[in-house]
């Protein structure tokens, strides 16, 4: 049986921001870049070349829809730029937490204490999204929009050997180890 004792703190949430594979972010970014100026330089051609019409009906409905299209490219281009929307993956009830990690079973559970009362939540194995390792932390995503952040340091029964080796075997190749911090 493996325990884990923590309290989030911004190194886990700063884990969990760079826990994603950032390694397409680039060209994500560059792609919705290059589309907002496809849109804007379709509306300006778009004006120029219609510009002389009696009819200005359809030229405003198409400038309006391309328009639309650059915004809706610059909303996603902004979501890819920041990471404030990894914070809400965070669960949010309850403050001190103990995350139970156990072979028999088919699943974890994490103690939650707060003033009023204490809750346990399971999580079976074979429903995880995925669950990755750095130096320091085990980021273990139960969707893809909900994860908990295990530090290594948090650990009080058991080792975060034992913890890997488990993580491992249960999730397969759903579980990877990466090199470095988050």
């Amino acid at each position: 049986m493996i325990k884990a004792h923590l309290t989030y703190t911004t190194e886990h949430l700063m884990a969990l921001a760079h826990s994603k594979n950032r390694r397409t972010r680039p060209r994500q970014i560059l792609f919705r870049i290059g589309c907002v100026l496809y849109f804007l330089s379709l509306d300006v051609v778009l004006y120029w070349y219609f510009y002389e019409l009696k009819n200005k009906t359809l030229l405003w409905a198409l400038m309006f829809l391309f328009v639309v299209s650059a915004y809706s490219e610059v909303k996603r281009l902004l979501k890819l730029i920041h990471l404030d929307d990894e914070v809400r993956k965070l669960p949010i009830t309850g403050e001190d937490r103990i995350f139970v990690f156990g072979e028999e079973e088919d699943f974890f559970y994490e103690l939650i204490s707060d003033e009023n009362e204490n809750s346990r939540k399971n999580f079976r194995y074979a429903h995880l999204h995925k669950a990755e390792e750095s130096d320091s932390f085990f980021v273990i995503y139960i969707k893809p929009e909900l994860a908990c952040i295990v530090g290594k340091k948090d650990i009080t029964e058991g080792s975060s050997q034992e913890l890997r080796e488990l993580l491992s075997r249960k999730l397969g190749s759903r579980f990877s180890v990466r090199k470095g911090e988050f």
